[in-house]
């Protein structure tokens, strides 16, 4: 198998909110920019899923200084300090000008919102977005999964990629990268993420040598549907203080647990997902889950809120949510752990940078609702201005580029290998996702973690390297393996 070169000045991996932002501010800055994207440029990532809530300090909205200790205080005080001030300062600038290029943006409550489609409320945000880099002159490639990133001199030179649509080996050369591929939500066994979304970016950047920090801080988001044989989808999250969320017996787990800061599922989702966990543990769960009455709620509540009132028909025809509580329970949400960055977005490894949930610090322990989306844009803007800056000045790999012979040799393996259910790529991520859940979910304990990680070391020893795939979209499954 031969391989495709592709040049660029930037290189962005990702495309969702962050990719997608600074993608079009390396283009502005004049640099030939490139995004990649595992799926459909602008679909199928969180962005789409994202309740479309940018957090800031917007006319009639809230001050910056208390967006700042607002977001101190739910990262439980282990925020970035330098990155969180960075991110309140410039908020307002970024965000108004999304808000000014969309006709589907309103200020609700001092947070801007995007009127999307239920469920997919975050549809209108990468629909701006993918407006902005298209007409800055970004150019875009979609169904490629990254396999590794490239090193020349100490500094990122580029990425090795796949088409898992055309079966293609595929070399980026590059004067920077930014990467932008999201956290890793669906490695869990229960999550509201996109299901591609399983934590690459950490791998890539851990490979090369790029530090990582706040690993072990996962959010879990209390409010996600846990009926029978559905989704587990994220309901709102204002419906945690309009609702009444109760255990079996009907004690109300708020109160129970003396989680008094409100909104509850915006501010305070790591402390209530934790007491919804000691709940099941405890035997006060109904079929592994706890209850969501939305019975007493009035017509002006439905209607109080932009994303609750979208989901008022949905929930009532489906879950007849007028006539029984609903089943929900916590969900993984959102890493706030990542790959290490400055204020400017940049790592360790000289030229390549990081935005959006792949990056690490912002928030702490827990991050305050609204400001992933409001970091995707910030710090997407300015890790693509410091890539394209970067970049004039970069030297590029040799001409011919290092081969990928080691990718091509892990190909040809999997591809000599008889085929085995028990070691395709898809039982081997599922196993994982397991492991997880059991074990390293937001309620953890050392015999737990000791547990995961001899499971974990046995099928890196035995089960990858007897990993077998044919079709390409094996291929890039076996690559999130």
């Amino acid at each position: 198998m031969g391989h495709t070169v592709v040049e660029s000045d930037v290189l962005v991996i990702g495309g969702g909110a962050a990719g997608l932002r600074a993608a079009a501010e390396a283009a502005r800055k004049g640099a030939l920019t490139l995004l990649v994207a595992k799926t459909a440029v602008g679909r199928a990532s969180a962005t789409t899923l994202a309740g479309g809530a940018f957090a800031g300090a917007l006319d009639g909205g809230i001050t910056q200084e208390k967006h700042l200790t607002s977001s101190l205080q739910d990262g439980r005080g282990l925020n970035d300090r330098r990155m969180l001030r960075v991110m309140v300062e410039r908020a307002p600038e970024y965000l108004l000008e999304i808000a000014n290029a969309s006709d589907k943006a309103r200020v609700e409550r001092g947070r801007l919102r995007f009127a999307g489609p239920m469920r997919a409320w975050g549809i209108p945000v990468a629909g701006v977005l993918e407006k902005m880099a298209r007409e800055a002159g970004v150019q875009t490639r979609g169904h490629v999964v990254i396999l590794d990133l490239l090193k020349c001199d100490g500094g990122v030179a580029g990425a090795l990629g796949y088409d898992w649509k055309a079966g293609e080996l595929i070399l980026f050369r590059a004067g920077a990268v930014v990467l932008a591929t999201g956290g890793g939500g669906a490695a869990y066994l229960r999550t509201d993420n996109p299901t591609r979304m399983v934590g690459d970016g950490y791998a890539l950047a851990g490979r090369i040598g790029a530090p990582l920090r706040d690993m072990e801080f996962v959010q879990f988001y209390p409010l996600g549907l846990a009926e029978k044989g559905r989704k587990a989808y994220m309901l709102p999250p204002e419906l945690a203080d309009l609702a009444h969320l109760v255990n079996r017996n009907g004690e109300n787990i708020p109160v129970k647990y003396g989680i008094e800061v409100k909104p509850v599922a915006v501010r305070c989702r790591d402390h209530l997902s934790i007491a919804m966990f000691k709940e099941a543990l405890s035997g006060n769960a109904v079929d592994g889950a706890m209850l969501l009455d939305t019975r007493e709620m009035t017509d002006e509540q439905w209607k109080g809120s932009l994303i609750v009132h979208s989901m008022q028909e949905f929930l009532e025809s489906r879950y007849r949510c007028r006539e029984r509580p609903m089943r929900v329970f916590p969900t993984c949400h959102f890493w706030m752990g990542g790959v290490a960055v400055d204020e400017a977005g940049a790592t360790e490894i000289p030229g390549l940078y990081a935005a959006g949930e792949v990056a690490g610090g912002l928030h702490g322990a827990n991050r305050m609702g609204g400001n992933a989306l409001t970091e995707t844009v910030v710090f997407g803007a300015l890790s693509g201005a410091s890539a394209a800056a970067y970049a004039a000045g970069a030297q590029r790999l040799p001409a011919k580029g290092p081969e990928p012979e080691a990718i091509r040799q892990w190909l040809e393996d999997m591809r000599s290998r008889p085929l085995s259910a028990e070691f395709a790529p898809s039982r081997i991520r599922r196993e994982v996702s397991r492991v997880l859940w059991d074990h390293v979910g937001i309620i953890r304990s050392g015999a737990g973690l000791e547990s995961a990680l001899k499971t974990l070391d046995c099928m890196r020893d035995e089960a990858l390297p007897r990993m077998s795939a044919r079709r390409p979209f094996e291929v890039m499954e076996a690559a999130e393996a």
